[in-house]
């Protein structure tokens, strides 16, 4: 369960600090999050695949979908003395996070200049699939849809891949220690909808709002997808009154299509 992302001052965050300049950011400082669905709806550059990145490295979630500590995490959190996340603080329970992004890709780092952790497990198998995005995004969300129908289980511990690190150097268990009391496990989805055809996104929202409360599970998703506004959320917007700005263009376009129907049945009278 994650139940709260304070930010601080973001430009004194190494990986986050570009968000400082975006204006949800400038006017919050804090941002909640409840048990089951959460949905951040939010147009295009307003920070909500930010928002899922922050709790993903805060929950060293970023290898392969699951919680895993690796050496490359542990040094992209702390340099020597600093711990590059600056005032940025995440209250979860310790429980290890899924974290699936549609559109990043996996297996690269540093501008392709080398491979992380996951590119035989991930990267390699999305090369050989050489799919389209659509088919890419399936194989990606897989881990999570079983979950969410019942089919696996969230791990109960964090994964360890080629990690180490010595007695006096405990640093990591510090920044991941909980600070709330054990709840709901939790899956991220940054845009899950990416690529999918409009059959295949009313069906996943679907599930994901059915899986939440069925499998008792908290979920944050990050879309602008019209799919999800039909859910039984809790909804957060980065963007003023975009919810209903989206709403009416949805009804709009209902209505359109409705008008160009009724003149299509006349013409074939």
């Amino acid at each position: 369960m994650i139940e709260k992302i304070t930010f601080g001052d973001l430009s004194l965050s190494y990986h986050f600090k570009y968000a400082s300049k975006l204006p949800f950011f400038m006017d919050n400082k804090e941002i909640s999050f409840k048990p089951g669905l959460n949905i951040i709806y939010a147009p295009n550059g307003t920070g909500k695949s930010t928002i899922l990145s922050i709790l993903a490295k805060s929950t060293a979630s970023e290898q392969g979908g699951v919680s895993t500590l690796t050496q490359h995490w542990f040094h992209d959190i702390f340099n020597r003395d600093e711990n590059r996340m600056g005032e940025i603080k995440v209250a979860h329970d310790g429980q290890p996070v899924v974290y699936i992004n549609s559109r990043n890709a996996i297996g690269l780092i540093g501008g392709g200049a080398g491979f992380d952790d996951d590119f035989f497990k991930e990267g390699f198998t999305e090369t050989k699939l050489h799919e389209s995005s659509g088919f890419t995004t399936m194989h990606r969300l897989k881990k999570a849809m079983a979950i969410l129908c019942g089919e696996e289980k969230i791990a109960d511990s964090y994964n360890m891949k080629n990690f180490y690190s010595s007695d006096k150097d405990k640093r990591h268990e510090v920044f991941l220690m909980p600070s709330i009391a054990h709840g709901q496990k939790t899956i991220l989805l940054d845009e899950p909808e990416s690529g999918l055809a409009i059959h295949a996104q009313s069906n996943l929202w679907n599930i994901i709002d059915k899986g939440a409360k069925e499998q008792n599970i908290q979920v944050i998703a990050a879309t602008h997808s019209p799919f999800s506004l039909a859910c039984d959320a809790n909804f957060i917007e980065l963007s003023p009154d975009y919810i209903n700005i989206a709403k009416e263009k949805i009804l709009t376009l209902a209505l359109q299509l409705n008008i160009m129907q009724k003149i299509k049945e006349k013409q074939d009278e």
